[in-house]
């Protein structure tokens, strides 16, 4: 007996309306969570809140001190919307968490499969101390964002090996850089990927002697 081959429509009804299903709840899910009471998260005021309101008050600030500097563009811009109050960063901090999510579901559809990426960022973007993070109106989601980025794109750019994933891969890492935690996974992840490193730089010596050589003869 020949199994039917489904292609097309048909394939999409039998198996990836499921998917379809499972982002749509995972990003209600993480933007409800995000979102929900946000201008009201407990009834005083932490003074990290305060003190980063008043260092995204303008871009002369984020200049003279730009750690994490994710966070502080986003919240500042969403004071040019909504006025600088907590709540204007509160929102800048959940934007980022938004990206966090969405960087590590990445990192994760690289490694494993569809279902394991969904059901691992969802385990994420539900978690206690994540949502505690990213809706406080500090910076400290800056470092989740950077690492979930970084080691993204890096693992994008190890697995395709093409010259715009290796660019993208650098950029990230030189804005990654004003994130505090990065220090570490940058020496953790060196350690880890030694051999790889050193083998492509050789592979790429050897691709610009190749390139030399051609040109001059």
């Amino acid at each position: 007996m020949v199994q039917k081959e489904y292609t097309g429509l048909a394939k999409y009804r039998l198996y990836r309306w499921r998917f379809t299903l499972a982002y749509i709840l995972l990003a209600f899910i993480t933007v409800i969570s995000l979102g929900l009471g946000i201008a009201n998260l407990v009834e005083g005021v932490h003074t990290r809140e305060v003190n980063q309101v008043e260092s995204v008050s303008s871009i002369s600030n984020i200049i003279d001190d730009p750690q994490n500097i994710f966070v502080k563009v986003s919240q500042y811009s969403t004071s040019l919307v909504d006025g600088l109050s907590l709540s204007s960063v509160r929102i800048g901090s959940a934007i980022i968490g938004l990206l966090s999510v969405l960087s590590f579901y990445a990192l994760l559809r690289i490694i494993y499969w569809r279902r394991i990426a969904i059901l691992g960022t969802l385990l994420l973007a539900s978690s206690s101390w994540f949502l505690n993070v990213a809706r406080f109106g500090g910076d400290h989601i800056g470092s989740v964002f950077a690492v979930a980025l970084f080691i993204a794109v890096g693992a994008k750019a190890f697995q395709t090996r093409t010259r715009f994933w290796y660019i993208l891969f650098g950029a990230t890492l030189a804005i990654s850089l004003y994130s505090p935690l990065l220090i570490y996974v940058l020496i953790g992840s060196a350690i880890a990927l030694w051999p790889d490193i050193k083998q492509e730089t050789e592979n790429l010596k050897k691709s610009t002697l190749g390139i030399s050589v051609n040109y001059l003869s």
